[in-house]
């Protein structure tokens, strides 16, 4: 909350957000691992580590 232009301190432990778990699914893709690679789907990347 604010007031007076300024955030009031938190009083609890967190980020403050609830976030809507099944939107971060829709936009979060975890890159998929293939034996050393690392797969980015998103734009065809691979890394090997």
């Amino acid at each position: 909350m604010a007031s007076a232009g300024h955030l009031e301190r938190p009083t609890k432990p967190g980020l403050g957000v609830d976030p809507i778990e099944s939107e971060v699914e829709k936009t979060i893709q975890y890159p998929e691992e293939l034996g050393g690679e690392l797969y980015c789907e998103s734009d065809g990347s691979v890394a090997a580590w």
